[in-house]
């Protein structure tokens, strides 16, 4: 865990630091990227044994895939003149970020439904389902925001924990001064009260799970799934603070082995070829002032094939299994149900998790 506004990777090879923070990723893919200058350090290429100083800049140019989420409907519980109310799916992110461009709330809300210039009122985290209020423009946040932080705001969750919760009713109310970003990952902050009540709901002897209404009392970053943690229930699937395990590349041996192959071949292509110089000089590559009128079609089917081919440090683009949906839930137990501020009260629907249960 860092230290109070100090990223954890200080003082720490660079190697090491990413190993951590993109601990899904083969080692061997980060030391290429680092050994090409596609992680740099200050816009600099540096070494692997680079150490991290405070203050520096890491950047990663990548080539990415749009990370797939789960096919769920969308449904609108509340749309008014100046606020929107939706019941998110799990494995949305609210907003674009990371490998997700399309695949995000907003995005979604924009060109599938027509709706503009939305703002989230308050967070909901990618892989927790449920109630999220959305402001219409610039105003309308300001507004309910405002309203928020005056008025008594009350959120109830559904999780789904690990083992038989054997209290009926409890209120937990350890301190939080930290969250992990990864599991090997944490980001400490300055400690703050954090108070979740928890009530029993419903034991399933089968799985040995336990559906626990929980509703937080202070908005920390993470704080159900940290006191859930704490008290020795972790939700289910929740692969930061339970048993869950996310990592995109671990499967079978064969597919590990598979990928360490093509890391081996990439390593070896850059050794003989030089990173600058991959694409060779012979080749002309094909831009849009080439097109001839007569060969219209031909000629730019050519040129997307030549601008959206493999490319040569991308997994996914060597080894399409990879692009095949993981068996990984892509979400976690919990459902953010009943939300309500001042006057206004919402409820969603329950989560298909549930009713898997019955």
């Amino acid at each position: 865990v860092a230290q109070s506004n100090v990223w954890p990777g200080v003082d720490k090879p660079l190697i090491n630091f990413l190993g951590d923070r993109f601990s899904s990723s083969p080692r061997g893919l980060l030391e290429l990227e680092v050994e090409c200058g596609q992680i740099a350090v200050n816009l600099e290429k540096v070494p692997l044994d680079y150490m991290i100083r405070q203050g520096d800049v890491i950047t990663r140019t990548a080539h990415f895939h749009e990370t797939p989420v789960l096919d769920r409907k969308l449904n609108i519980i509340h749309d008014g003149d100046d606020l929107l109310v939706v019941d998110k799916p799990p494995s949305w992110p609210v907003h674009s970020c990371g490998n997700f461009r399309f695949n995000s709330l907003l995005y979604i809300l924009t060109k599938e439904f027509g709706y503009r210039d939305l703002r989230p009122v308050h967070r909901l985290d990618r892989l927790t389902s449920g109630i999220i209020m959305l402001a219409k423009g610039k105003n309308s946040a300001a507004k309910y925001q405002k309203m928020l932080a005056r008025c008594t705001v009350q959120k109830v969750y559904l999780a789904l924990v690990e083992g038989k919760f054997d209290r009926s009713h409890l209120v937990h109310s350890t301190p939080l001064s930290s969250h992990r970003v990864t599991k090997k990952v944490a980001i400490s902050t300055k400690e703050k009260s954090a108070i979740t009540e928890f009530k029993t709901l419903e034991y399933f002897p089968r799985q040995n799970y336990t559906l626990v209404e929980c509703r937080p009392i202070t908005g920390r970053t993470h704080q159900i799934r940290l006191h859930l943690q704490e008290l020795g229930h972790p939700i289910v699937n929740d692969f930061l603070y339970g048993t869950g395990k996310s990592s995109f590349y671990e499967s079978t041996p064969e597919k590990r082995e598979s990928i360490e192959n093509i890391i081996r071949a990439m390593k070896a292509q850059r050794e003989a070829d030089n990173a600058a110089k991959l694409h060779s000089d012979n080749s002309k590559v094909m831009t849009a002032s080439d097109i001839n009128e007569d060969k219209t079609v031909e000629q730019v089917r050519t040129l997307l094939e030549q601008r959206f081919s493999k490319h040569d440090f991308c997994l996914k683009c060597q080894f399409p299994q990879l692009l095949i949906q993981s068996k990984d839930p892509k979400y976690i137990c919990l459902h953010s149900y009943r939300y309500s501020v001042g006057d206004l009260q919402f409820q969603s629907s329950l989560p298909p998790w549930i009713q898997e249960l019955k």
